[in-house]
């Protein structure tokens, strides 16, 4: 504040702070798609034994979900991504291609106060990673996609 008393909006510390801020979010999308979970979901019956590849990666609270997200999509071979935190707050984000029929608005609705759009949505874990693990969430997370999926299968 005393700064921008005496009219200094920028300084070097605060390009320092950007600077160190920057690198941390680069780290952590690094370590999120390192040891992010690549599962797969059949939809036989559904476009002739189609699978459905989808990511689950962990996000720390601080960095853009939809950064995470987009990353992982660009990146990789897969057909949804979902990244949750420690918190518990889940974001999906489907390809964006004529192929994929699959609808994120759909799919968060599985999970507490789910909702959104087609192509991207959200929602809420039953438990918080924090208190009861990564393991737990992701697992929600599948039992969340296989409850999707098998609606889905019936629909055809």
């Amino acid at each position: 504040m005393e700064s921008v008393a005496r009219g200094v909006l920028w300084n070097a510390e605060m390009q320092d702070d950007i600077i160190e801020a920057s690198r941390l979010i680069d780290e952590s999308l690094v370590r999120s798609v390192g040891n992010m979970t690549i599962k797969e979901f059949s939809l036989d019956g559904y476009h002739q034994q189609q699978l459905a590849r989808v990511a689950i990666a962990k996000s720390d609270t601080f960095v853009s979900r939809s950064m995470l997200l987009g990353k992982i999509m660009d990146d990789s071979d897969v057909d949804i991504a979902i990244a949750f935190t420690d918190d518990g707050k889940v974001s999906i984000r489907k390809k964006n291609d004529v192929e994929n029929s699959f609808n994120c608005s759909e799919i968060a609705q599985e999970f507490r106060e789910g909702g959104g759009h087609e192509g991207a949505a959200g929602g809420f874990l039953n438990t918080r990673p924090q208190d009861s693990g990564d393991d737990t969430a992701v697992d929600e997370i599948v039992s969340a996609l296989e409850s999707y999926f098998a609606k889905k299968k019936t629909a055809t």
